[in-house]
This record gives C-alpha cells, structure tokens and sequence, in this order.
C-alpha cells in the first residue's frame, strides 16, 4: 500500500515538471520478492556499489535543489527498472520529501549559516558539520537528512551568488566521502529501506514527534560553524 502523503508529493514534483496534472503512480520495488532483497542487500555489502548509490543520491539532490528537478527520473512509470535503479528511485522521492520538510521548519538556521561560509572556509566547516552531526554515538536518520539538507542548501547559496560547477562538485564529493564512511551503520539499521521506512510511517509517529533529533541537528551544525570561524 503506497503512502498518501508519499503518492501527493510525487504528483506535485511531476506537476512542476512536467506542466500538467498527470496521475502518476510511485514505481516501489517489491522489499518481498527474494531476488531484488538479495539484490538491495549487496548494495550496502558491496563498498563501491555503496558509494554510487550516496554519489547519485547527492547528485539528485543539489540538482533538485538549484534547477528544481534532479538528475532521477521519478515520473515515468513505463521506464523499466533493475533492483538498483527501484531503490535509488524510492529513496530519492523520500529524501526530496523529508529534506524539504527539514528546510521549511529550519529555514532561518540554513540560512544564518550560509550567510557565514565563504568558497575559501565552505570545506573546512562542512567537514566539521558532518563529523559532529554524523557522529556514532547519537546518528540516525534524521542526522544523516541533516546533513544532505546542509549541503543541499550550502550548493544553492553559493550557486545563486556565483555560478560554480567545480564548487557544486566538491559539495556531492563532501556528501559521498561523509555518508560513505557511515557504510557500517547503515548496513546495521536496515539500509536504506530502513530510511524509507522510517519516513514513510504514519507523520504522528516519526517526523513531526521526534522533531526534537532535528532541533538538536540543527544546534550542533550551527555550534561547529560558529567554532570553525572564530
């Protein structure tokens, strides 16, 4: 059964993108079939395959951040998909969404920490951002949404100021290296179909009551900026 909240935000990325009102259905892989969970599971067993999976998550969502759609296909629902590119597919449409969400109730810290980063420090402080927002002890889901949100945000604001290709590039390869290095703990929640899961239950239950791992998220991220510019 697909999630309503999933199906409409689905609809309205394809309204935007395709100038109508399409009743797109969400291409979901089937977590019951024994051949694509074998598959999914070597996605995170297999290091490399591990990192072009975040490589292409990244590179979906700065696009989806600076041109409003990403480099990920959502909408056709006749394109034929292996297992990889299922997964990929449901857990791009699920970060959009929570990513989103994330920027909306903290628009104003994103935005004070943009307005403090120049080109010159922007990897010096991203680096301190994810290693205390990723840290061991304290990470889940909402962390690692942090931090694909922070650096989301850190590509548009730079992008709107002064077109950089080399600069965007170097805010996904961020991205890939700090959320490649968590392979394990992935690996140990679920992989990412525990993502989707998590982000896909009833919003009473997750999101909106544990918005408090979000808040926190946000004051360490803005505790490491402050640190690493003084």
């Amino acid at each position: 059964m697909k999630d309503p909240m999933m199906a409409r935000f689905m609809n309205e990325c394809c309204e935007i993108n395709n100038n109508n009102s399409p009743d797109y259905n969400y291409i979901n892989y089937d977590a019951n079939d024994t051949v694509e969970q074998d598959f999914l599971r070597s996605i995170e067993d297999d290091t490399e395959k591990h990192r072009g999976f975040i490589r292409k998550l990244a590179n979906d969502h700065i696009h989806y951040k600076l041109f409003g759609k990403g480099t990920i296909n959502i909408c056709d629902t006749d394109i034929k998909m292996n297992p990889f590119e299922k997964k990929l597919t449901t857990t791009v449409v699920t970060l959009r969404r929570v990513s989103s969400e994330l920027e909306d109730m903290h628009i104003d810290f994103f935005e004070n920490v943009c307005h403090a980063i120049n080109e010159e420090n922007a990897g010096e402080v991203f680096n301190e951002v994810s290693q205390k927002v990723l840290t061991d002890d304290n990470l889940n889901w909402g962390r690692v949404v942090s931090l694909i949100t922070f650096g989301g945000k850190l590509a548009q604001w730079f992008w709107a100021r002064q077109p950089n290709n080399e600069l965007i590039e170097e805010i996904e390869d961020w991205l890939t290296e700090s959320l490649s290095d968590k392979k394990d703990w992935i690996k140990q929640k679920g992989g990412w179909d525990d993502f989707n899961r998590t982000f896909t239950k009833p919003a009473q239950n997750t999101w909106w009551k544990t918005s408090l791992w979000v808040g926190l998220s946000a004051s360490l991220a803005a505790a490491f900026v402050m640190k690493s510019l003084r």
